[in-house]
């Protein structure tokens, strides 16, 4: 019996007795004679055979689908493709690609192609290659698996052949190569110390941690040091819990020009490859240079604007896949631990828009990564931002794409700090007690000094009225009034409260005051590092946003600044972090240069902000600290 013609399948027919329901491992396809006019036999619908007149186009106004002999051999007939009736030949829909480290003594895995037939077999061949191009050959085996231990390697390129089998017929797919293979490098042992360094890369969902590079920075005195933004969700762990160490500083020579350099590589609206000016070819790109400095661990994020607009025309799931494999890679050859970032919800895509599945399912891909050798977890963000699939646009600024404080809070808190407490030992990145190594005198660390100091700003509408500390002024700036007290909080310390009652008096839709006037002096030594912090205690649910302004100072006249928890814009004025509780705002490292001028002091504030109709509410704050810091260029590896 023939199998083939025209070198295609012959689909035959063979008889079988009654009742058989498989033949050679097949299901056997019946025909059974039922009545006239039947429309349905067992619950289903009878596919009939009806005589037409030749010609005839429209059969019970259904259209007729004619037979039209033709010659054997022809593929096209009245510009349209020819569909053999003796044999159709199976094809690929889509390529067979890797994934995976490729390491001497890991597995990488294959991806299968898939088929728009169903195939007898499969079986993979994997061939090695000295440059990646010519020279292939086999290696191993042939598996019908979808791992491939790699073993002794070193140096070579890998791909595979995917061969499907439909009866005789084989259908070849050769992935695109990966490679060369590595030695294997060692991961740091677990849990890290205290105060070990993680670094960061990613879209906007991690750069929103850090700095704003706003374009005074490198012009005017005011600006010369990076804004720490601090709304999102690496920040909030760090306040919660500074067991870990997350620096930014003010560099000029940073190859993005963005005048930062540190443990963040983020850059908002990025792509996982991007073409632009100052991208330096994207996310994946740009962790060969990140990759080099002194951290242990990486938090990896990105594909977002991938899957929204493209990379330079690139957003398939598979494109995606690949390349997001290409950086995982990396980070595991570099020897260093991941923590793995889904990408979010997004709001701005419309409802039913293909890019919404293409998400989930490149989300599903990332979780099934979690087992990966390297990889600490995977973070969902969806739980806080769009739980169930539904998003709760309390956690979104208002272009429902990048989380609020309320959700850098929740997430920060909820999904990555448990894994920061596992990979971490306990502990503290910098001495916290402002008994040590501290510039600012008694007075204010302790706020013990009395209360001698000053309200400001102040009207019929807006008041204030109680104790403020010796050395620091308070300013209702608009929309608030205030009370002020001292409260003891043991161990020799005060902390200033302010109670406050947010008003409908002023233009904006947010109310401001700030502690102000808080100064630190000292000699600055332009070869040191500095840094700023104070303890913080919210209540009620905080409905107000609050951030750490510190500056550098001639007297009054401010040679740098910088922040921790900078207000994004006013878009972020009227939100508050939605939780309470007692936490640690923390500056970034800086320093002083001499260019900029004399300094005598550093100049704290304290400013708070929130939307109006809120109700009222209470903050203290207390145990504040200027320090000298370590020098971060040498700590994480960065130059200058």
């Amino acid at each position: 019996m023939a199998k083939l013609y025209n070198m295609q399948r012959v689909q035959g027919v063979v008889i079988v007795p009654d009742g058989t329901r498989m033949f050679n491992n097949r299901p056997v396809i019946g025909i059974r004679d039922v009545g006239d006019t039947t429309l349905f036999a067992d619950n289903r619908p009878v596919l009939g055979v009806e005589i037409v007149t030749d010609g005839a186009t429209v059969h019970n106004d259904l259209p007729v689908l004619g037979a039209v002999r033709i010659s054997d051999g022809r593929s096209l007939y009245g510009n349209a493709p020819v569909i053999p009736v003796k044999g159709g030949a199976p094809s690929s829909l889509s390529d067979v690609f890797l994934t995976g480290t490729p390491m001497n003594t890991l597995e990488i895995t294959v991806q299968p192609a898939t088929y728009d037939f169903a195939p007898d077999s499969i079986s993979r061949q994997m061939q090695v290659s000295d440059d990646g191009s010519t020279g292939w050959t086999n290696t191993g085996s042939p598996f019908g698996g979808t791992t491939f231990a790699l073993g002794t390697l070193t140096g070579k390129y890998l791909r595979v052949i995917e061969t499907a089998m439909a009866d005789t017929t084989p259908v070849e797919t050769t992935s695109a190569s990966i490679g060369p293979v590595a030695a294997f490098v060692a991961l740091p042992s677990t849990p890290l110390a205290p105060g070990e360094l993680l670094g960061a890369i990613g879209d906007s969902y991690v750069a929103y941690n850090n700095l704003d590079f706003n374009p005074n920075i490198p012009d005017t005195t005011a600006g010369r040091a990076g804004f720490s933004i601090g709304i999102g969700l690496i920040e909030w762990a760090k306040r919660l819990d500074p067991r870990f160490r997350v620096d930014q500083w003010f560099d000029t020579t940073s190859p993005l020009g963005l005048n930062s350099s540190g443990f963040n590589n983020a850059k908002a609206a990025d792509h996982l490859a991007f073409s632009g000016a100052g991208f330096l070819g994207g996310i994946v790109a740009r962790l060969d240079a990140f990759l080099l400095g002194d951290f242990k661990a990486v938090i990896f994020e990105g594909g977002s604007n991938t899957i929204s607009s493209g990379d330079d025309g690139e957003f398939s799931l598979t494109y995606l896949i690949t390349k997001f494999d290409e950086g995982l890679s990396k980070i595991r050859k570099a020897g260093k631990l991941a923590i793995v970032v889904k990408v979010p919800y997004r709001g701005d895509w419309p409802a039913g828009d293909d890019r919404h599945a293409k998400r989930i399912a490149f989300n599903a891909w990332i979780a099934t990564q979690a087992t990966r050798d390297g990889i600490v977890a995977v973070l969902d963000l969806d739980t806080v931002l769009a739980p169930g699939g539904a998003p709760d646009l309390g956690m979104y600024l208002s272009d429902k794409i990048h989380q609020s404080p309320k959700a850098a809070r929740a997430i920060g808190e909820d999904i990555l700090l448990p894994v920061i407490r596992s990979l971490f030992s306990a502990g503290t990145f910098i001495d916290l007690d402002p008994a040590n190594n501290n510039f600012a005198p008694s007075g204010i660390s302790q706020l013990n000094g009395g209360t001698a100091g000053t309200w400001a700003n102040t009207n019929a509408n807006r008041t204030g009225a109680g104790q403020v500390a010796t050395g620091v002024a308070i300013s209702v700036v608009r929309n608030v009034s205030a009370v002020a007290s001292i409260v003891d909080i043991g161990g020799g310390y005060k902390a200033q409260r302010i109670d406050y009652t947010p008003l409908q008096v002023d233009i904006g839709p947010y109310f401001e005051l700030v502690a102000q006037s808080i100064s630190v002096p000292f000699t600055l030594d332009q070869t040191k590092w500095y840094r700023a912090m104070c303890e913080l205690q919210t209540f009620d649910g905080t409905p107000a946003f609050i951030e750490l302004r510190y500056m550098t100072r001639q007297g009054t006249t401010n040679r740098s600044s910088g922040f921790s928890g900078y207000r994004l814009s006013s878009d972020t004025f009227v939100l508050g972090m939605g939780r309470s509780g007692t936490y640690k705002l923390i500056s970034e490292p800086f320093r002083w240069d001499p260019a900029w001028g004399t300094a005598d002091r550093v100049g704290i504030e304290i400013r708070i902000t929130g939307d109006r109709t809120a109700p009222p509410s209470a903050v203290q704050f207390s145990k504040i600290k200027v320090m000298e810091d370590v020098d971060p260029v040498a700590l994480w590896g960065f130059g200058a």
